[in-house]
Order: C-alpha cells, then structure tokens, then sequence
C-alpha cells in the first residue's frame, strides 16, 4: 500500500480559513493554497493505492479531506454571528463551569455517532449556543463528522412557509431526523400549540427510535425531573414556584425521552450579554 505522509501536501499544509457571512449562515472558505502545488496528488485530490489483495484503487489526498470538513461545517448552518464561536473563545464564569467544558472536551475527543448527547439548560446569555456552535466545529473540521444546527422557532418559521408553497414538511423533517448529530436550539421557545408540540415531538421520537444517531439541545427551560433530582431544599424550591418547566412546554413524553438520548448540562449565572454591557 502506499505510504501516505501528509506532511507533503501542500494544500493541506498552507491552507486558510476565513469565516464570511453568508445569508446569515457561517460560511468557512479556504484561501491561501492550490491544488496543484501538491507532491502526493499533483492536483488531482486523490492518491493511488493497493489493497491486500492487490487491487488498485484512488482515496482522497489529505488536501481534499481538509476541504470536505470545510464542507461539512458549512452545512451544518451555523448562525453567522457564531462563526468563530469555538471553546477557545468560551469564558467560563467560575470552576463549576470550567470543569463542565473540560468534561465536555474529555467527552469529544473519544466521540462516535450513536453516543448520548448533551443538553444545556439556563438563563438566556449563560453561553448555551456558544457551546452547541463549538461542538459543531469541532465534529465538523475536526473529525468530518455531518452536523445540522436548527433554531427551533425558525424552523417552525420555515415549515408554515412550505405550506404556501405546497410542499410537504418533509422536506425540512427528514433531513434533521436523518442527519448523523443534530443541534436543535431554544428548545421549547414559541406558543406551544398543537403544531408546535408535534413537530418536536416527531424530531424527538424518530430521533430517539434511532439509537445510531446523536442529539444535542439547548433550552432556557429547566427540566423538572432533573430540578427534583438535584434534592433541593425547601428554600431552593420556592424559587422555582410557578415557574414554567421543559415539561410544560414540549409535553412530558418528548421530555421524558430526552433523559435517555442526552446528558443534562445546567449552565448557571448571569446574561453574559448584560455582563458585557457593564463594561462599557
């Protein structure tokens, strides 16, 4: 078999990113290397091998790879304001949440689609998008794993307007209920009607009848289960006295089975965005 060694190819090597806005979405383009310049493939993308059995065939040269997982990040559809979200750029608030990052971290590197995924809950600024959006990229341009990020109350946006074009919802569903790791944001956010309720419902439960996929949440509603699980006092429960639970919003069922597709995660504390405000 041919010895591949990555260090020659050029495109791989020389390569750059920049992130753009593009419609909203961030859009990873390379710049700064050409194809042609590579030793291994001499621009073709692809290098020649024999197998055990003395087959000869093609795979992607280590500069085509590269661009792949650029591809893949771009169609996860990540907000464009999170283009260069990442957990570099995250700041923990206190020790507490520096060790949920590393074992968040410690969770990636070894991660293969079909593993329980995560799910943050808290307060609207306390980084749960942040965190969803460094997860895409680390999946995507690090491991060319396929990725989708959906914000849920645009999606409902986006399914009510296929309905004035005539066209079936499945053509936005079954795409996310396929896709190998789904993101879906502001879990529980909306009216909570009967559409709304059945769209997630039908995201979660084909998803969770899938053992081979992975899904990530992010919410600002609380589950009750895991409040009660916590064991909290008298005093801490009367804090959360005619507060409005993930099981209020979304129904106990898809709630439920969010317990056995993904670990909780609590960020607590202030808005960050508040916090940022302060300073100026």
């Amino acid at each position: 078999m041919l010895a591949i060694d990555p260090e020659k190819c050029i495109l791989a090597q020389t390569l750059k990113v920049s992130f753009v806005n593009k419609k909203g979405f961030a859009n990873a383009e390379a710049t700064g290397s050409e194809a042609h310049e590579c030793k291994l493939c001499l621009g073709t993308t692809y290098l020649p091998e024999t197998d055990e059995q003395g087959y000869r065939r093609v795979r992607p040269c280590e500069g085509a790879i590269t661009l792949k997982r650029l591809d893949l990040f771009n169609s996860a559809y990540v907000p464009a304001r999170y283009a260069t979200a990442s957990f570099e750029s995250f700041k923990p608030r206190d020790q507490v949440e520096r060790g949920q990052v590393a074992n968040l971290k410690k969770y990636l590197t070894s991660f293969e689609v079909g593993r329980l995924g995560r799910a943050f809950f808290g307060n609207a600024g306390t980084g749960k998008t942040h965190l969803l959006i460094a997860i895409i990229r680390y999946l995507t341009l690090d491991l060319a794993i396929a990725c989708r990020y959906v914000e849920f109350t645009q999606l409902l946006f986006d399914i009510r307007s296929l309905y004035s074009e005539n066209k079936p919802e499945s053509s936005l569903i079954n795409p996310l209920v396929e896709v190998p790791v789904l993101f879906v944001d502001e879990l529980g956010k909306g009216r909570c009607n009967d559409f709304e309720i059945r769209i997630i419902d039908e995201i979660i439960t084909r998803r969770y009848n899938n053992p081979a996929l992975t899904t990530f949440f992010a919410s600002n509603y609380l589950p009750r289960n895991f409040v009660l699980s916590a064991k909290p006092t008298k005093k801490e429960l009367e804090k959360y006295q005619g507060m409005e639970f993930l099981e209020d919003r979304i129904q106990f069922r898809s709630a439920s089975r969010l317990h056995e597709i993904c670990q909780f995660i609590h960020l607590k504390g202030d808005d960050y965005r508040h916090r940022l405000q302060s300073l100026i």
